[in-house]
């Protein structure tokens, strides 16, 4: 699923990292699961981030989410292989708001791909 809302919920270094995030859907899968990522794309993969605006078909023998192959993190949630970036997280909390779910988890692992500490992910839009 595609992220609505992400941001860091703790700063003090004798608490563990942590991440809030919210999805609007069904959030039972990742109350199964008890972990989640967070991975971050290319400008330039626009089209696989439509792929998960859906919950995305997964074929666990592939390895692959919508099509896109994934390797299991340390909490065991998918991290894609396009990923330039991840956050992997076990979930602490969650509480559901209506439309959305909120999601608290502890950062276990983060990396960039090669390469992917030069990618540019926000930009000033330019006028016109």
């Amino acid at each position: 699923m595609t992220l609505n809302w992400a941001m860091q919920v703790s700063r003090r270094p004798e608490i563990p990292r942590r991440l809030g995030r919210a999805l609007r859907g069904d959030p039972r899968p990742d109350r199964r699961r008890g972990c989640f990522s967070v991975a971050l794309v290319a400008r330039e993969d626009r089209e696989v981030v439509r792929r998960f605006v859906k919950p995305a078909e997964h074929d666990a023998e592939a390895h692959t989410l919508g099509g896109v192959g994934y390797r299991d993190g340390l909490s065991g949630a998918p991290i894609p292989e396009l990923a330039v970036a991840y956050l992997d997280c076990g979930l602490r909390h969650s509480l559901d708001l209506g439309s959305h779910s909120m999601f608290v988890g502890e950062v276990l692992d983060a990396g960039f791909a090669d390469g992917g500490e030069t990618v540019r992910f926000f930009a000033p839009r330019t006028p016109g």
